[in-house]
């Protein structure tokens, strides 16, 4: 293990909670205790100059073929990488959501990146099971709660009876079907005597639900998270459906549910049913409206039962979601990556780099490689970006959303705009 603090690169796609949660947050932890040399930024404000200046590389999620440079310098280089990756991006089901985001072109670019990297992280037994056929070098870790960005659990209930929550950054989402139905239900024959809240997500009738509420997206991980927890709601929803995707995700509702003093009725499936033991941490329900249903009225008529699942939820994620624990087997994972180093070389030097994609996002020939591939430096480097002052940056992205008609421009802008200010923000922040 070298005696210098090591140079920690993470190259993220975009500061959505995932990133912010398994790689930004505990990393900005390990450089601020000293421990690394921290840098994060966006990989469309990254080069592969960037990149040789690394001790290690950290990719989180990365897919675009337009950045097949940054994944080359590593190799180029033997440096050390470690992918970390929460959703199973190989098994999209094609009626999902971001089916059409990852279309063949990025699932091999996918399948590059696991097969390149030193270590990969994955958070379900499901999606080690996939990845461990490209990569043996994958490990299951969990996935932490940052308890400081928690409310205390004395915040006040909100008026008008027991809160219901449905919290997702998904704008289209097509889970919500599976209590959808109950919840109407409820809302019908509890009048006044409950609220659903939607956050984030908007149903398409919702004013045809009695007492339902709708809370816009906050893009902020660390924000929302706040905001959440001093709601003081009380019941919380987590629906997910029984097949090989969604089986590969994260607990992250029962995490943020039982940090947030939430009562959580979850689908009986694997993600949820390794964590919570019903009745105690939470209830389990089949996937059919009438157990929903059923769920809802035991926890909304029964005070004692909702307060003990949020008591024992809250002191379960305590003891397994430590967000120091995670750095620990982060710092661990990183000083593993260094000290192999050697071991790596030799094993890359035996084979050939991915072959360049000298193709764009949608699959056509391109004429050139990528033009992040000429830009000099990074944010946290303290370079200026080719186009300019940021603010105009933003909203010339932001109008070249609207030229191109894609859907929910608003919403994408938003995000876009969010990801550019945090990224500033980590290069100050990473500085002093």
């Amino acid at each position: 293990m070298p005696t210098a603090v090591p140079r920690i690169l993470a190259v993220m796609p975009g500061f959505i909670p995932s990133t912010m949660i398994t790689v930004v947050r505990p990393l900005v932890r390990l450089h601020e205790a000293g421990r690394v040399r921290a840098r994060i930024n966006l990989e469309s404000l990254t080069g592969p100059g960037d990149v040789r200046r690394a001790d290690a590389v950290i990719f989180c999620r990365n897919v675009k073929p337009a950045f097949t440079p940054l994944l080359e310098a590593a190799l180029a280089r033997r440096i050390p990488i470690l992918y970390d990756l929460d959703d199973n991006f190989f098994d999209f089901p094609p009626d999902a959501d971001a089916a059409g985001y990852l279309d063949p072109s990025r699932q091999a670019m996918l399948a590059d990146y696991v097969r390149s990297a030193s270590l990969v992280r994955v958070y379900s037994a499901a999606l080690l099971a996939r990845v461990s056929a490209l990569n043996p070098r994958a490990v299951r870790s969990f996935a932490p709660i940052d308890l400081s960005l928690v409310g205390p659990p004395g915040a006040a209930r909100p008026s008008g009876g027991v809160s219901i929550v449905y919290a997702t950054s998904r704008a289209e989402d097509a889970l919500a079907d599976l209590f959808l139905p109950a919840l109407a239900r409820l809302l019908r024959t509890h009048a006044g005597r409950v609220q659903a809240h939607f956050w984030g997500y908007k149903p398409p009738r919702l004013a045809q639900l009695p007492g339902a509420r709708h809370h816009a997206v906050v893009c902020r991980y660390e924000r929302f998270l706040r905001r959440f927890s001093r709601a003081g709601f009380a019941v919380g929803l987590a629906p997910l459906l029984d097949d090989l995707f969604h089986r590969s995700k994260t607990n992250n509702k029962f995490r943020e549910y039982g940090a947030c003093h939430v009562a959580g009725i979850y689908s009986n499936v694997e993600v949820y049913s390794e964590c919570v033991v019903h009745g105690q941490t939470g209830l389990l329900v089949a996937n059919h409206p009438d157990r929903w249903y059923e769920a809802l009225v035991e926890l909304v008529e029964n005070p004692g039962l909702r307060a003990g699942i949020q008591r024992q939820a809250r002191a379960y994620v305590e003891e397994h979601y430590r967000q120091d624990e995670f750095e620990r087997v982060f710092w661990r994972q990183i000083q593993e990556l260094l000290d192999d180093r050697a071991e790596c070389r030799v094993d890359r030097a035996q084979r050939a780099p991915p072959e360049p994609r000298r193709t764009t996002d949608d699959g056509r020939r391109a004429v050139a490689l990528p033009s992040v591939a000429r830009r000099p430096s990074s944010v946290e480097d303290g370079g200026a970006h080719p186009s300019g002052s940021t603010h105009v940056t933003l909203f010339r992205r932001a109008a070249s959303l609207r030229r191109h008609g894609l859907r929910r421009t608003w919403e994408a802008a938003r995000w876009k705009c969010s990801d550019w200010s945090t990224a500033l923000e980590l290069r100050w922040r990473l500085r002093r």
